[in-house]
């Protein structure tokens, strides 16, 4: 999902004065349209599961949740998944799928299953990276002013273009009513006040930094991470394996790590510009430096810093905005997550 740093009411005002032309999705779109739509729902949702699993709710607020997830269903673009897709993309899709059913069963992922997460997001993140154009054709919110099919083999890649102030507020609003319809966007406006009374402060207070996740911590007793993986265990863990790798080997080894940079950045962010990605790779390189250069006793005491500055390239920077929980938790064709989730509190209480 995308990141409204602009707020809600910003973005609608902006849209008022856009082209009619974009307020409708074309009724057969292209095939790479059709896959990219396909792949972000199941983004969407499982993330929207970790989310739900990582709040605990309680019975009363899932089935409040539950009745405003079915007015939005009501009046935003109907689901149309199962679409024919290239064979790498189908895997993609499967992997996702088995991921879904495991977090929406309440389980952990097992770490087999999350490598192949991430090579399946790999793939799907190196699929919209070559969607994307070098700039943007119009100023309407229609996805082929953004993305194209993908180069031909033997043609030229583009350089996805740098995204300014006014083309994020372009792709905000083509991001929001692409998921929600143009209604769907006004009713999920309309009922964040409700949204944020029904899951409570505290709760809401949690949704400042959070972002789309695929992979919840293992960990999932501290509510106020709902869902995502926030924990720098990953970046701790790479921390104390480099303060262990010989010198002579180290050169080796950095290049090799910062390489894997670009992957991680584009997996973030399918549209990271050679700049974004040389940041990153400079800044990942200085805390690992750092980390190598420090004795044990000084270690301890910046370990945290060094594994939150590693960490920030591995989740998509969200701001906060008041309608922010009711995005969130409010997807379209959520309905079978809430449901799910209110079995599973019933098999729990009976089990009691």
């Amino acid at each position: 999902m995308t990141r409204l740093s602009c707020g809600v009411a910003a973005v609608l005002l902006l849209a008022m004065g856009l082209s009619a032309a974009g307020a409708a999705a074309p009724a057969s779109p292209p095939p790479w349209e059709q896959a990219l739509r396909e792949l972000d729902a199941y983004i969407h949702q499982i993330s929207l599961i970790n989310l739900v699993n990582g709040l605990q709710l309680t019975r009363e607020q899932a089935t409040k949740l539950l009745g405003l997830v079915k007015q939005v269903d009501g009046v935003a673009p109907p689901q149309t998944l199962g679409a024919a897709l290239p064979a790498d993309l189908d895997g993609c899709r499967k992997t996702y799928t088995e991921l879904r059913d495991t977090v929406l069963r309440g389980l952990s992922v097992p770490p087999e299953l999350e490598r192949r997460v991430v090579a399946a997001r790999g793939v799907h993140a190196s699929f919209v990276r070559s969607t994307l154009l070098a700039k943007p054709r119009g100023s309407d919110i229609a996805c082929a002013n953004c993305h194209d099919a993908p180069p031909a083999a033997g043609e030229a890649k583009r350089e996805p273009m740098a995204v300014t102030l006014e083309i994020k507020k372009q792709l905000d609003i083509a991001h929001i009513v692409a998921d929600y319809g143009w209604v769907g966007t006004g009713l999920f406006v309309k009922v964040a006040p409700d949204v944020d009374a029904i899951i409570g402060e505290g709760r809401r207070s949690a949704f400042a930094k959070f972002s789309c996740c695929l992979v919840p911590p293992s960990d999932m007793a501290d509510p106020m991470r709902i869902g995502q993986a926030e924990s720098s265990e990953k970046e701790m863990e790479l921390l104390r394996g480099v303060r262990k790798i010989p010198a002579a080997d180290w050169p080796a080894a950095r290049e090799a790590i910062l390489k894997g940079m670009d992957f991680v950045t584009e997996l973030v962010s399918p549209g990271a510009t050679a700049g974004k990605k040389a940041a990153a790779r400079e800044a990942v390189g200085k805390a690992l430096d750092r980390a190598r250069d420090l004795a044990d006793t000084d270690f301890e005491l910046e370990k945290d810093a060094l594994a939150k500055a590693i960490g920030r390239f591995s989740v998509a920077p969200q701001d906060d905005w008041p309608q922010k929980a009711a995005f969130f938790l409010l997807v379209p064709g959520s309905s079978g997550v809430y449901e799910s989730y209110l079995e599973r509190l019933a098999k729990e209480e009976g089990a009691k």
